[in-house]
């Protein structure tokens, strides 16, 4: 257990939905763009050790050199873990507070944002005014994809289609 990630329980992304429709708040779904490079390796990891890409490397066949990891990366049976734990650290310094209930569910009281996160997707209820505010603090953290609202069209998130069909009615 030690090595894995927390993942959101099945009720969470819900929960979002539900707060959504509690407080006419918007919905939205973001996608963090290579989440793991964000988070460094801890100094007690064993060394992670790769090849240059190829347009640094030398001729085939020759001795070249290798570089160390500082930062999780794709592959590493740990970097979910990683990266989950350095983005709990960083959404707690923006005002979000990470609920006992879900270790994947973060609240912000100060305007009342709840996020369900899983490993690199966020869905998020908002106030429709500070929709972009929120987005613009998450995106001074991690590198994020353009801001999808949850409206009469389809989204994927998590490999499901969703969509909001009036203030209080989804479909999934």
């Amino acid at each position: 257990i030690e090595n894995y990630a927390a993942t959101p329980s099945t009720i969470g992304p819900k929960c979002v939905l539900w707060w959504a429709a509690r407080h006419r708040f918007t919905v939205g779904i973001l996608d963090i763009s290579n989440a793991f490079v964000h988070a460094t390796l801890p100094p007690d990891e064993p060394a992670v050790w790769l090849l240059p890409p190829a347009n640094v490397r030398g001729a085939a066949g020759t001795v070249g050199e290798v570089w160390r990891a500082k930062n999780a990366i794709q592959g590493l049976q740990k970097s979910p873990k990683y990266f989950q734990q350095w983005f709990a650290a960083r959404l707690l310094q923006v005002g979000f507070r990470g609920l006992v209930s879900d270790p994947q569910m973060y609240f912000r009281p100060a305007d009342g944002t709840l996020l369900a996160i899983h490993v690199d997707d966020i869905m998020l209820a908002a106030n429709p005014d500070k929709i972009e505010d929120v987005y613009e603090v998450l995106k001074s953290i991690v590198t994020l994809k353009p801001l999808v609202k949850l409206e009469q069209e389809w989204v994927r998130f998590l490999g499901f289609e969703w969509r909001r069909l009036d203030n209080d009615h989804f479909e999934i």
